[in-house]
């Protein structure tokens, strides 16, 4: 949800130093006939920026390019910075970030000489809202944080929220949604405080986007409503109906049907009536989303072509893709396999080369699907690998935002401590200072002093040992976090290992069957064979399963082996099933034998570890 806040900043607040007024272009044409060579006519050139900026990117370019040579003729530093400024804002509609950036910088230092620091500060954020709509977050973060600075320091409230409003959409965009609902729940305070209500409305948005993807649906509706509210108010009915599609959505994440129904067909005929294709199209996709949850596959057909017709106009690959998906799950559902088979297969290639993770998930795991269905067990056991490899990458990302978003928290709420403690310290002092005074005032109060003082320690060390205290739960949560991460882990790690050895079986017993049937080619199928057998659970497997059980159970081998020195490498192996109460067919699966040679690897043990004939070796295991 981005404004064009680099075309209104630039031009209507920082050029505000140069005393323009707007005019007509042929006004502005006229006066440049007739004028000097003189500082009034690179003020008209720089106000012939404004008519030709959105049209006309050449023209644009030139009166800017004249505006510069005259100011550098004059040396009019004013003008230089202008003009460096414009030439910005040029590149970075034509995409050329590189050269944006290289004349932002020349206006920045131009101003920062003239100790023009809010025009200066201005530019800055221009410059982060540059590098965040061309994804590169880092720079945008950098640059942001500096102009947040000064304006922060000038007391220009209202900026300092943009700032706010800029850091909220690039952490969303990251993933960091604590820190998204952080930024965006300040912003919209400060945009309240000054009745900036557009604004304001912007930020609840962005907000109730954060409580939406934390799956926190009545939270996000109630910022989507306050937001209806404000764009009605000033009959800004493109984002109102931004709001309400959000709205529908988020019903329809809750699964009731109904409500998303209504909502959705309000949306379409709004967004029919004010010509927004971009909206009309995300909403003809959540009406055939709605059909889908409802098992009405041939009209939820109809709106995703829709969507689809829509999206082809706008030449949106991601939507495109997207949408094609979505019809071949419809057709999957039909029983229509070879019209869903196409409609996958399509959009695959888009989807590899945009990178599109969740699109690829969908598409290798539904034509595995088809392909079992059919009978070619050798694709899908093919495209079901490929649909491991990009869930467990997913899931690895996941992961990993999922503990940066903890640790930024963390470190976000000891941060406000320390200021927090530091504001007491300050005021503890001021309080000394006139205690101090106090005393040299009246001999008297001396007595109290003192007491007052005796108290304000004790009060102190209270503090910091509550601190403390506080500090160590934290530091505890943070490890019982970590360790549940690691059983998690250890768990999708197993169940992953007993997945693919139960499909190498199925695969291995549909081989055999192959080669009973057809004698003559029976050679033909032993490379299978051979592949499914050493798929099995080989030396990596166990490795990887190794290394992350040793983090959950860090000394349950080292014990082992100090109680029984004799144990074997494969008794370790069992021992570690064990001690995750796995069952006697999934440890059996996971280490390619029978159950009954589990049973008697299980009696063995008992024999080695000296339990008597009643004792489960299992029970001991876990205990130990």
């Amino acid at each position: 949800m981005n404004k064009p806040y680099i075309l209104i900043f630039a031009i209507f607040i920082s050029l505000q130093s140069l005393g323009q007024k707007s005019s007509v272009m042929d006004s502005l044409l006229t006066e440049l006939e007739s004028a000097q060579e003189d500082t009034v006519k690179v003020e008209i050139l720089l106000r012939l920026f404004n008519p030709t900026v959105i049209n006309d990117l050449e023209l644009a370019y030139k009166y800017t390019d004249q505006a510069q040579i005259l100011s550098e003729k004059l040396s009019f530093d004013k003008g230089i910075a202008a003009a460096f400024q414009r030439k910005g804002i040029i590149w970075g509609y034509r995409g050329n970030v590189k050269k944006a950036r290289e004349n932002y910088l020349k206006a920045i230092e131009v101003h920062q000489r003239l100790d023009h620091e809010l025009i200066a500060a201005t530019l800055i954020f221009n410059l982060g809202l540059l590098y965040q709509e061309q994804g590169n977050y880092d720079s945008a973060l950098v640059f942001n944080e500096k102009a947040a600075e000064i304006f922060l320091s000038y007391n220009d409230s209202l900026k300092y929220a943009s700032s706010l409003d800029l850091f909220s959409s690039i952490h969303n965009e990251k993933g960091n949604y604590f820190l998204n609902l952080k930024y965006a729940t300040e912003a919209a305070d400060i945009f309240h405080k000054y009745g900036d209500e557009l604004r304001e409305a912007d930020a609840l948005i962005k907000i109730g986007m954060g409580f939406g993807v934390l799956e926190d649906y009545r939270s996000a509706i109630e910022y989507y409503e306050s937001a209806i509210k404000l764009y009605r108010k000033h009959q800004d009915k493109h984002w109102e109906n931004f709001a309400i599609q959000k709205i529908a959505q988020a019903y329809l994440s809750m699964n009731d049907l109904t409500k998303a129904d209504s909502i959705i067909d309000y949306s379409l005929q709004l967004s029919d009536s004010l010509g927004a294709i971009q909206t009309l199209s995300e909403g003809y996709d959540v009406k055939g989303e709605i059909f889908f949850a409802k098992g009405e596959y041939n009209r939820a057909i109809e709106y995703f072509q829709k969507a689809l017709k829509t999206n082809e106009d706008a030449a949106d690959s991601t939507f495109i893709a997207t949408e094609y998906i979505s019809i071949g799950r419809c057709y999957q559902q039909l029983g229509l396999s070879d019209k869903a088979m196409n409609s996958y297969l399509s959009v695959l290639p888009i989807s590899l080369k945009m990178d599109v993770k969740e699109n690829l998930k969908t598409i290798y795991e539904n034509v595995s699907e088809i392909y079992e269905h059919s009978g070619n067990e050798g694709q899908a056991f093919n495209y079901y690998k490929k649909y491991v490899n990009v869930k467990d990458s997913i899931y690895n990302n996941e992961k990993s935002r999922l503990i940066a978003d903890m640790q930024t928290k963390y470190d976000t709420d000891r941060k406000e401590k320390e200021i927090a403690l530091q504001n007491q310290t300050i005021t503890i002092l001021e309080q000394k200072a006139e205690i101090q005074e106090l005393i040299r005032m009246r001999l008297i109060v001396s007595i109290v002093v003192v007491v007052i003082f005796f108290l304000l320690g004790f009060y102190v060390l209270w503090l910091r040992m509550k601190k403390n205290k506080l500090k160590q739960e934290i530091e505890n949560e943070r490890l019982t976090f970590e360790l549940d991460l690691k059983k998690r882990e250890l768990t999708t790690h197993t169940l992953h290992i007993i997945q693919k050895n139960e499909l190498l079986e199925n695969l291995q017993s549909k081989v055999t069957e192959l080669k009973q049937k057809d004698v003559n080619h029976g050679r033909s199928y032993t490379p299978i064979t051979r592949l499914s057998n050493t798929n099995r659970l080989i030396e990596r497997d166990w490795g990887n399963f190794k290394s992350v059980f040793e983090q959950v159970h860090p000394d349950f081998f080292t014990k082992l082996k100090s109680l029984y020195a004799n144990i074997s490498a494969n008794e370790l192996r069992m021992a570690a099933m064990m001690k995750m109460n796995l069952n006697t067919k999934e440890m059996a699966s996971i280490l390619n034998i029978t159950p009954e040679s589990v049973k008697k690897a299980r009696y063995r043990m008992r024999k080695k570890f000296d339990l008597v004939a009643e004792s489960n070796v299992q029970e001991y295991l876990i205990k130990l």
